[in-house]
């Protein structure tokens, strides 16, 4: 691709595609022409004294019809360069093409911001009948009045536009309305009866062999047959002794769970019968296969020994409850069945169910007693200062079990597990990624659980990840309180809390994704901070997280109230609404903060929450760049992606890192400005270069560019950061 200026107007509005950016975006930086040029756009555009083009007369060199056929590169071949030579010669000219194809990129390409709240209060003004989604209009005869008057009005009208023609719709040829109608409804009533009768005999015959397939595939053990077997022919009474399923189950269970019969369902002990009732009449057919021994012991096995089934493929059921005293510090629980329902709110002694996704949010500290005694505590989280936080909120789903005090799994976060039965030891199930452990409890024993994730430098953005392109994950079991066993595959480890660090106990345990788990236990000389009973707290963020806690107590759902204390004054409470904002996956209204241009520790804040939220996981990577699209185009969507994750130490060590990131800091678009500018005050090679410049990505154009104009002092173009520049020398120009 060559560099004209109508290649460096797509550059500077942002409408090329990456590759082709990246190609132009060096040849700008080779050029100091093409430096300069862009220099001189961005002046004359900006410019405010500066006339319109003269459309007729001596001084007209170009009309609109020629600067339209430019931009929209129809323009012959021939004239291309006179065009380009008059707007080089001519600031008038400049400004009017750079102006155009700017106000044009934003026109067709950027979609209308509206706030989600905005919607959602526009949509709520409407009361009464007329707020009902699926309301049918109701009916209106033509009468006297005013209605038979609009009537009346509207038929002149056709009729005048009609031209002498009939109307179908006019009173005096209402049969003309219902012979048609009449002639297509016998139409069909006839090609149904034809349709019926030619089909009939094929039905019962296919119907006879489906009953064959059916008890071969039952004779010779055939699990997925049986049970599609018995569903047709279950009999309504048998409903009455089984427990009420709620109509989501089906929402909950994955793809491939119904392969996989689960061991616990209640509907496979009722299917037994019915099957051998099926076997029994169906016997004397030469296809069948005589003896039912063979059906018998698929259906035996799985009740002899439960196997833990896949997350998300068991029933929904109550396995505990959420408990909240009036005396407890504040704290909030969310649960919803499936990502496209609403959070819920969980008050004391709500039940809690199985598959259920639950949210304990930053900074509370929430407990789950399970049905058999077992003891859940949801541990949130917020920054407090001493060093980076890989933990926020904490996410977990339960699962029914009958060999388990308790099945949970962790999807991210920290948890705490404690055996609070006065006898006997818990055994707890902990699923993780696609792994699990078993921990047996003794009375009295607790034990804390954190998993992270998040992106390691040089593992960068890509449409077409590898294995190799995921987050680094890691999870941490401590023992806090007492002694438990330990099984990770067929490895049994004793641990037991740290009495006295001399005696090293084995207290600590650890896997990570990339290397798995480890070969055993570890002593560590004292457990975290936050294990501690005097962890310390900024009393501004105490009183947000009890401000948020009333505010969603009544009745209020966290996507509403968080986009609105957003906006209130409080930098605690902002603070804590962007974290909360991650934590309920609420990606539109968390992309809407990182524009705030009044709020700079809003979008600080987003930068941490998102860069967290995308390293829980490998796939949210490619959702947060598609919930990007929605609001920006591709490319930009591409470098905020880029941007969001950290450099590897090869890229710290090129120039052209420090280029681009500095040519960013002159982006259009606020979230590119703020990631560009917090890479150059982290980078090591820039921190400092950072403190002595002025910049605010929010601020004046004017601002940025004096900004932009000492970081090329401090960062000449193809060579590494220098933290003491030489002065310039006299005349302007650098030695």
């Amino acid at each position: 691709m060559r560099l004209t200026l109508r290649t460096l107007l797509a550059y500077l509005d942002d409408t090329l595609e990456p590759s082709q950016a990246r190609l132009i975006g060096e040849k700008i930086a080779e050029s100091h022409t093409a430096r300069d040029l862009m220099n001189r756009i961005r002046d004359v555009v900006r410019r405010r004294r500066l006339t319109a083009p003269p459309m007729t007369g001596p001084g007209a060199k170009l009309d609109p019809n020629t600067i339209a056929e430019y931009i929209d590169s129809v323009l012959p071949s021939e004239k291309l360069a006179e065009v380009e030579e008059t707007c080089l010669e001519s600031d008038l000219y400049l400004a009017e093409i750079a102006a155009c194809h700017q106000i044009l990129t934003v026109v067709l390409s950027e979609p209308s911001k509206v706030p989600p709240t905005a919607k959602q209060r526009m949509y709520g003004l409407v009361q009464g009948p007329e707020a009902i989604p699926y309301r049918k209009a109701e009916h209106q005869e033509n009468g006297a009045g005013s209605i038979g008057r609009a009537v009346s009005e509207r038929d002149d009208t056709e009729e005048t536009l009609l031209l002498g023609l009939p109307s179908f719709r006019s009173q005096e040829s209402w049969y003309r309305k219902l012979t048609p109608v009449a002639v297509m409804l016998l139409v069909l009533v006839g090609l149904s009866l034809a349709i019926w009768r030619a089909l009939a005999p094929a039905t019962t015959d296919r119907l006879a062999s489906d009953d064959k397939l059916v008890l071969n595939n039952t004779a010779s053990g055939d699990v997925a047959a049986r049970t599609t077997a018995v569903v047709p022919e279950k009999k309504p009474e048998n409903n009455s002794s089984k427990a009420i399923v709620p109509p989501e189950k089906s929402e909950t269970k994955p793809a491939d769970s119904p392969k996989a019969p689960v061991p616990e369902d209640p509907e496979a002990k009722l299917a037994k019968k019915p099957v051998e009732k099926q076997d029994a009449k169906p016997a004397e057919k030469p296809d069948a296969t005589p003896g039912d021994k063979p059906a018998d012991k698929p259906e035996d096995k799985p009740a002899d020994k439960p196997v833990p089934t896949a997350i998300g493929a068991g029933q929904r059921k109550v396995v505990g409850k959420y408990v909240s005293t009036a005396t407890a510090e504040a704290n909030i629980v969310l649960q919803r069945q499936n990502p496209k329902a609403n959070w819920q709110r969980l008050i004391h002694n709500n039940p809690v169910y199985s598959e259920d996704l639950l949210v304990c949010l930053p900074g509370y500290r929430s407990k789950i007693i399970a049905d058999s005694g077992t003891v859940l505590t949801l541990w949130g989280n917020v920054p407090d200062g001493s060093g980076p936080m890989f933990v926020l909120e904490c996410a977990v789903k339960l699962h029914a079990s009958s060999d388990a005090e308790l099945d949970v799994t962790l999807d991210h976060g920290r948890m705490a597990i404690t055996n609070s039965k006065p006898q006997g030891s818990a055994k707890v199930r902990v699923r993780f990624y696609q792994d699990s452990w078993e921990l047996v409890l003794e009375p009295g024993a607790e034990a804390a659980l954190e998993l992270w994730g998040t992106y390691p430098p040089g593992v960068d953005f890509t449409k077409e990840p590898t294995k190799e392109d995921v987050p680094q994950a890691g999870l941490f079991l401590f023992v806090l309180k007492g002694q438990l066993d330990l099984k990770v595959g067929d490895n049994h480890h004793a641990m037991r809390e740290q009495k006295d660090p001399a005696l090293k106990e084995p207290v600590l345990f650890f896997w990570d994704n990339l290397l798995g788990p480890a070969r055993g236990p570890q002593p560590i000389e004292k457990l975290p901070s936050w294990a501690g009973k005097g962890a310390r707290r900024d009393p501004r963020m105490t009183q947000a997280l009890e401000k948020l806690s009333e505010r969603l107590r009544a009745l209020a759902t966290p996507d509403v109230v968080l986009p609105e204390m957003i906006k209130e004054r409080d930098p605690a409470s902002q603070v804590l609404a962007v974290y909360c904002l991650g934590a309920t996956d609420d990606l539109p209204n968390l992309l809407e903060a990182m524009t705030d241009d009044r709020q700079p520790e809003v979008r600080l804040t987003c930068i941490e929450v998102l860069r967290h939220w995308i390293g829980q996981h490998p796939q949210r990577d490619m959702m947060l760049y598609q919930e990007l699209e929605k609001k920006y185009k591709s490319a930009t969507a591409e470098i905020i992606m880029h941007l969001l994750h950290s450099y590897s130490e090869e890229r710290r060590n090129k120039p052209a890192t420090y280029e681009q990131l500095i040519e960013w800091l002159r982006s259009d678009k606020l979230p590119i400005r703020e990631l560009a500018f917090w890479h150059l005050s982290r980078l090591p090679a820039t921190a400092e270069i950072a403190k002595k410049i002025p910049y605010d990505p929010a601020g004046s154009g004017d601002q940025r560019e004096q900004a932009y104009d000492r970081w090329k002092v401090f960062v000449p173009d193809g060579k590494m950061p220098n933290k003491n520049p030489m002065p310039p020398a006299p005349g302007g120009k650098r030695p």
